[in-house]
């Protein structure tokens, strides 16, 4: 959640992936000396910026170790969020991380492009690369504030949910 807060007092882009990357490691290590509880949270917003696919970051080392069955034994969930999933490593791009692969639930909001819905639409079961126009159709029907919610366990397009927020949506103040 780092990235943007303030760039030119941190130090920039490069800072800004150190300082998450060593977030991650310490919630491992506090995990292993049992300072902390789990079930346990990390929460990685504009994934796509610190662990882009195009590129070498120490965050994308530490994200592969919480995503693994290492992070998921020692209770750690990861909660990835990005407005490009395009960009953020899986098999597609050839990366040797695949984190969009490991993904088990995913709230898919409007605004991707295609290549965003695929990326992510790819990682579950019921993806079918000859017969897509079943999931444009879901895609294009979201209205503001919708979204589609998928589950590793989904056999069918037909079992993907739209859900509506229980809050009003919100924006960020311009400035």
């Amino acid at each position: 959640g780092l990235k943007g807060i303030d760039d030119y007092r941190l130090g920039g882009s490069q800072k800004i992936k150190f300082y998450s990357a060593l977030a991650h490691r310490k919630v491992f290590q506090k995990v292993d000396n049992n300072e902390v509880s789990t079930p346990f949270c990390i929460f990685d917003d504009e994934v796509h910026e610190v662990a882009g696919a195009s590129e070498e970051s120490a965050v994308t080392e530490e994200l592969a170790i919480a995503l693994s069955r290492k992070g998921r034994q020692a209770g750690i969930s990861t909660w990835l969020s990005t407005q490009e999933p395009q960009k953020i490593p899986s098999e597609h791009d050839r990366s040797e991380h695949q984190f969009v692969s490991m993904t088990s639930h995913a709230f898919i909001g409007r605004g991707l492009t295609w290549p965003g819905y695929r990326t992510v639409f790819q990682a579950f079961r019921f993806y079918n690369s000859n017969d897509t126009q079943p999931l444009r159709d879901l895609k294009n029907g979201l209205d503001d504030g919708q979204f589609l919610y998928c589950d590793g366990e989904m056999d069918s397009i037909q079992d993907v949910r739209i859900c509506e927020p229980l809050c009003p949506l919100v924006s960020h103040p311009e400035g």
